[in-house]
């Protein structure tokens, strides 16, 4: 793409083994992580902890199933956008690419966190609403909070699930403020 052709070919794996190569001998093979984890593993006495970060769902209320997934717009997937007769292009039931997810989507992996999960600690980093922010309002923004708001308290009631939320940039109105 560059006519003076001033480009280095960076390859990650070697990198990372460059940068281990200078570390001591115990995470120089990088599985410092998972020997660790082995070796706490059902220590008696040692408390497993399992916490879930939640971030940017950017939850599509005006999600459309079978709307056109590849529109013009810089949100696609709603009724707005048309709906096409091309398969490849209708927006499919649990999201598509270039779309926000749908409310189901969210409460689906909600269930499975509950379920298959089990976490004792949810970190919820907000991002809540979707991508519009050159038209959504102030009720918008703070109706995408309290809908996911009322789907954790839904998804997680009965449980011993702590839940520690902090807004993020899509969160404020307006967005980024």
């Amino acid at each position: 793409m560059c006519k003076d052709g001033n480009f280095e070919i960076f390859h990650a794996e070697q990198f990372v083994n460059d940068q281990l190569a200078s570390k001591p001998v115990l995470i120089r093979q990088n599985n410092y992580l998972n020997t660790l984890y082995e070796t706490i593993t059902g220590q008696p006495g040692r408390k497993k902890l399992i916490a879930v970060h939640v971030a940017d769902p950017h939850v599509d209320y005006n999600y459309a199933v079978g709307s056109d997934n590849q529109c013009s717009d810089y949100l696609c997937c709603r009724a707005n956008n048309g709906f096409p007769t091309e398969p490849s292009r209708k927006a499919g039931p649990w999201g598509s690419y270039m779309c926000d997810i749908p409310p189901n989507t969210l409460e689906l992996m909600f269930k499975f966190m509950r379920t298959e999960v089990r976490p004792d600690i949810i970190f919820w980093t907000g991002d809540n609403s979707p991508h519009v922010i050159w038209s959504n309002t102030k009720e918008e923004v703070v109706g995408s909070t309290a809908n996911i708001t009322k789907m954790i308290k839904e998804a997680f009631f009965g449980t011993n699930v702590t839940v520690y939320p902090i807004q993020g940039n899509h969160d404020t109105f307006p967005a980024n403020s």
